[in-house]
């Protein structure tokens, strides 16, 4: 049996990233997209997915490849009811109701629009306190100037310029990065500054 590949990752996808998703209605029509590919929309799953550059024809074999969403399947063609929509709470940017998280699938669109149109980067730098909201330092083409971002924000806040040392928290693995700051003593401790790729884009150990 044939393993169909992910839907294109997007860090404003709120679909799981390891599964391929059907659109839900109208876009999706007889194998063919009436959204344009690379560009957000709906699931049969309720979620946000980024449509692939071709879409699978599932006419052309009876048996369904591995790797598909589950959910999306039951409610495309077996005409099951589709899940449940979770609470909704208010969008960051546009204070509208929304049942997609932090963002609204309206906001979400538009920023993956911008992402896209600046070439897609895929790391992303944040700011990660742990009892307070993390702060997104933006995204980045390269790990490089992901930890430039996340350097200048970091000594922005502080009135000393402190050395920071950043660990793989995946050793044997460029995914995923954390800064410790070295203090006036010569002792380290956690700078909580992070720099990770972006799912779907990352590599194994």
């Amino acid at each position: 049996m044939t393993t169909i590949t992910p839907n294109p990752p997007s860090p404003y996808a709120t679909a799981d990233p390891n599964l391929r998703h059907t659109l839900a209605p109208p876009n999706n029509l007889l194998g063919r997209f009436r959204t344009p590919a690379s560009t957000l929309a709906l699931t049969d799953c309720r979620a946000l997915a980024v449509v692939p550059n071709q879409p699978y024809n599932f006419s052309a074999s009876p048996v369904l490849p591995d790797g598909l969403c589950t959910t999306c399947i039951a409610t495309w063609i077996y005409d099951e009811p589709a899940p449940a929509a979770p609470l909704a709470q208010p969008c960051e940017r546009c204070d509208a109701l929304t049942q997609h998280g932090t963002l609204c699938a309206v906001c979400r669109i538009d920023a993956h629009d911008r992402w896209t149109a600046d070439g897609c980067p895929s790391w992303e730098a944040t700011y990660e306190p742990g009892n307070i909201s993390t702060f997104h330092l933006g995204w980045h083409h390269t790990p490089h100037t992901a930890r430039a971002a996340a350097r200048a924000w970091f000594w922005e806040q502080h009135t000393d310029t402190h050395t920071l040392l950043w660990y793989p928290v995946e050793p044997g693995t460029d995914n995923w990065y954390e800064a410790n700051r070295i203090n006036h003593d010569g002792t380290e401790s956690p700078a909580n500054l992070i720099i990770r790729r972006l799912r779907g884009t990352q590599t194994a150990a």
